[in-house]
């Protein structure tokens, strides 16, 4: 089996020295990828990932990503290259990427928001930031023609086991998902992590640590 795991998270450039990211580590997708190395039928791991991200200790093939735009240029070229038996979409991708930034003065006197290449000076006042929504990583993979088995991932705050799993399999059926994964950021910590993974007729099992949930969704996609 070959096996594409995304891992850690996206970093979108404000300037040349600034960016907007989330807080995800990469240390779950880490866990797994050295799950499914533990299996003598997976023969090959690609691990796509930020720079900063947590790596596997098993021996992976190791593409780093930076925005959105470098992880869709990656997953486009892995994918149609073929041959994946499954997909474990893991990486936290940012839901917003920078359109121009601009001072509230400027706005003020019709100047719009713009790129900036360089270090914005740290003594503007009331500086804004125009995000815009960015694609959905997720949808791509059937859409490139990927017909094995792909996991997706839902993070969740202050929500309920129900709509956890509701929201999960929205996720699953909208984008033909054998599975989800879903997170609620409550129970997410260093030293201990809660899972649920969603199946197509929305049964589910539930997880609490990072070990377990590598090993369930690793023994799903071998079941599969």
């Amino acid at each position: 089996m070959k096996i594409l795991i995304t891992s850690g998270h996206t970093i979108e450039k404000i300037d040349s020295v600034r960016h907007i990211a989330n807080l995800s580590t990469g240390r779950l997708g880490a866990e797994i990828a050295d799950c499914f190395a533990g299996h003598d039928d997976v023969s090959e791991i690609c691990y796509v990932c930020n720079e900063g991200a947590a790596k596997p200790s098993a021996n992976v093939r190791v593409r780093h990503v930076c925005g959105i735009a470098d992880l869709d240029s990656v997953i486009s070229e892995e994918i149609s290259g073929g041959g994946f038996d499954a997909v474990i979409h893991a990486m936290a991708v940012s839901d917003y990427s920078v359109k121009g930034v601009g001072s509230l003065a400027d706005l003020m006197i019709g100047d719009g928001f713009e790129k900036n290449s360089g270090k914005i000076p740290s003594d503007i006042e009331s500086l804004l930031v125009l995000l815009t929504p960015t694609p959905k990583i997720i949808a791509k993979y059937r859409r490139l023609g990927f017909d094995g088995v792909l996991v997706g991932f839902k993070l969740l705050d202050c929500a309920s086991e129900d709509e956890l799993v509701e929201r999960a399999y929205d996720l699953l059926q909208k984008n033909g998902c054998n599975f989800v994964l879903a997170n609620n950021q409550q129970n997410l910590s260093i030293e201990g992590h809660v899972g649920y993974l969603v199946a197509p007729d929305k049964s589910y099992q539930k997880f609490e640590s990072k070990a377990a949930i590598a090993q369930g969704i690793v023994g799903a996609v071998i079941a599969t």
